[in-house]
C-alpha cells in the first residue's frame, strides 16, 4: 500500500527521484526475520515509480541492530558504505523504520 501512494507524493517533491536504494538491515534483523523490509519497500516504490532500484549500500558484517542502542548511538547511525555510485543523480533512499533518523543520514552522508 504504501508503495502505490509513495508516487503521489513524490510527485510534489522538488527534484524528480532517479534512482531507489534502502539502507540495508543488520545480519541479525535479516537473520530474525529472513527478509530486509527496506529492500521490498525499496524495491516496490522503484517499480512504482518507474525508476531504477540500486542497492548502493552496504552495512558492516559486525554492525547490530539499531533497536538495540541507546538514542544517542541511534542518532549516530548504523556504519554504512556505498556499494555503488550512480553520479549526479536524485536517489530516494528507503528506510524500514525512522526513529530518530541516524540510519537515513548514515545512509545519505554514505550515497
Amino acid at each position: 500500500m504504501l508503495a502505490r501512494e509513495l508516487p503521489s507524493a513524490l510527485a510534489r517533491a522538488p527534484n524528480t527521484i532517479e534512482v531507489v536504494t534502502f539502507a540495508p538491515a543488520s545480519r541479525a534483523r535479516y537473520r530474525s526475520t529472513g527478509v530486509d523490509h527496506g529492500a521490498l519497500i525499496a524495491r516496490s516504490t522503484a517499480r512504482a515509480l518507474g525508476v531504477p532500484f540500486r542497492p548502493l549500500l552496504v552495512r558492516r558484517p559486525d554492525d547490530g541492530e539499531q533497536t538495540r542502542r541507546d538514542a544517542v548511538r541511534r542518532r549516530i547511525g548504523p556504519e554504512l558504505h556505498a556499494n555503488g555510485r550512480v553520479p549526479d543523480a536524485v536517489v530516494l533512499l528507503v528506510d524500514d523504520v525512522a526513529t530518530t533518523g541516524g540510519t537515513l543520514a548514515a545512509g545519505a552522508e554514505a550515497v
